[in-house]
């Protein structure tokens, strides 16, 4: 099948305020946001024609893997969505302030943005070119350092937590949580091993179903489904930190790795708010996130 797509530009040339991370006002943080909001669904709409091609001319790995990104394409959307909709309101009131805050949140977003469209280009092969994906311009920061603070009291368990063979989640209800996340399976399907490993995605040791899922196993399986980029892929410790990177909630909705050889075992509750608080609507590890 011979492929055709219109030529696509997402471009983040920011002004050199942004750039410099220096002062700026809550319209011209806005206004970024707006346009990288507005860009992801163009991308998005692109994305979801050439998946349905794909599927029509039984491209099934083309298609799979195009699938992947436009899930965690439109979790992104709907946390820029979030975060647009808020910065309008500081615009309309002139709150620069506030609004500054925002702005690490929203380079973030246009930056993964781009990243999800190379990602797609590489689905697609060299038959098909989406060109001129930019990366955005970033703050000169470091790489997040873990949170050494304490976690606020609504993150704070009011009972002793329990982790053993009766309370952990198992490998293979950690791959349907996943799964289902990322739309490869319906939730509750028991399929979800083998679509990941479909994907190459799976814990260090490989997948054992029956055996309990640690937080470092959380680590490794999101990362890869991510596409992020670590240092070392045989340490999970750096997969952590490749979230963390990326503005993913590690150190307020995950306990912490005190011993990367011996993990905490992971509990049902905390991979699903990881996945749905964290997977869908990356945040900086810096805000707390408030579940609602």
């Amino acid at each position: 099948m011979k492929w055709f797509v219109a030529a696509f530009l997402i471009s983040f040339a920011l002004s050199p305020v942004f750039a410099a991370n220096t002062a700026v006002s809550a319209e011209e943080v806005f206004q970024q946001a707006n346009t990288c909001f507005t860009q992801a669904q163009s991308l998005l709409a692109q994305m979801a024609t050439l998946e349905t091609d794909a599927r029509t001319a039984n491209e099934t790995n083309r298609a799979d893997c195009l699938k992947v990104h436009i899930t965690s394409l439109t979790g992104l959307i709907g946390a820029v969505k979030v975060t647009r909709d808020r910065l309008e309101s500081l615009a309309e009131d002139g709150a620069d302030a506030l609004a500054a805050t925002e702005l690490d949140l929203v380079l973030a977003a246009c930056k993964r943005t781009a990243k999800l469209g190379a990602d797609a280009q590489a689905c697609l092969g060299s038959s098909v070119t989406i060109t001129n994906i930019k990366p955005v311009a970033t703050s000169t920061r470091k790489p997040i350092a873990p949170l050494a603070r304490e976690r606020p009291p609504w993150l704070t368990p009011r009972r002793n937590v329990v982790r053993n063979d009766d309370t952990c989640l198992r490998q293979e209800a950690l791959a349907g949580l996943l799964a289902a996340a990322m739309g490869l399976v319906t939730p509750g399907d028991a399929n979800g091993i083998a679509a990941l490993t479909k994907l190459h995605i799976e814990p260090l040791g490989g997948w054992q179903p029956a055996a309990c899922a640690t937080v470092a196993d959380l680590h490794v399986i999101t990362a890869l489904a991510l596409h992020l980029e670590v240092d070392d892929p045989d340490k999970a410790a750096d997969y952590a930190q490749a979230l963390r990177n990326e503005g993913l909630p590690v150190d307020t909705l995950l306990p912490a790795v005190g011993n990367w050889d011996s993990p905490p075992r992971l509990l049902p509750a905390e991979a699903r708010a990881f996945l749905a608080n964290g997977l869908a609507a990356p945040l900086p590890t810096s805000r707390h996130y408030m579940p609602r």
